[in-house]
This record gives structure tokens, C-alpha cells and sequence, in this order.
């Protein structure tokens, strides 16, 4: 009997000795994922200025196309005024495109 009562105690000694160690473990888990979250929300300014710096470019960029298109435009309008004669002797690449 002596023996059955210093096993249950050992044994609920044991069990709490258990509960201890998880809640830590589950402690030290939800502080390391808190830390990574804490280290990830640092990053989303610099991601966001990164996007709205490439929205910049790209903007910068199509203002350029356009102003090219229009350019092009000018420059293919002027050289159809251009005689024949003169463009036939000037111009190798008789075949000017537009883009578009």
C-alpha cells in the first residue's frame, strides 16, 4: 500500500511536473512566433515604398512611351514630305513604321 501511494504521488508529481514544462515550451513557441511577427511587420514599409517607387518608374515609363509614339509620328509624317528623289537617296530603309 505504502509503495501503491508513492507511485500515485510520484506520478501526480510527475503530471504537474509535465503541465510546467508544456505551458513553457508553449510559452517560448508563442514568443518566438510573436518575435517573427514582429520581424516581418518591419519589412512592410520598406516593401511598400519598394512598390511605390516601381509605381513611379512604370508611370515615368509610360509618359515616355507616349511621348515616343508621338515622335515617331512627327518624324514618319516628315519624311513622306519629303520627295521621293531625296528620300530614295538619303534613306536606305525605305520601309519606316510606326509604332504603335
Amino acid at each position: 500500500m505504502i509503495k501503491t501511494k508513492e507511485i500515485e504521488k510520484y506520478i501526480e508529481t510527475a503530471k504537474i511536473s509535465n503541465e510546467i514544462f508544456n505551458t513553457k515550451v508553449e510559452n517560448i513557441m508563442l514568443n518566438n512566433m510573436i518575435e517573427k511577427l514582429k520581424s516581418d511587420n518591419t519589412k512592410i514599409p520598406k516593401a511598400k515604398e519598394l512598390i511605390e517607387e516601381y509605381q513611379i518608374a512604370l508611370t515615368k515609363k509610360d509618359k515616355e512611351i507616349v511621348a515616343l509614339k508621338e515622335n515617331n509620328e512627327y518624324l514618319a509624317q516628315n519624311i513622306e514630305k519629303i520627295p521621293k528623289i531625296i528620300r530614295k537617296v538619303f534613306i536606305k530603309d525605305l520601309d519606316v513604321k510606326l509604332l504603335k
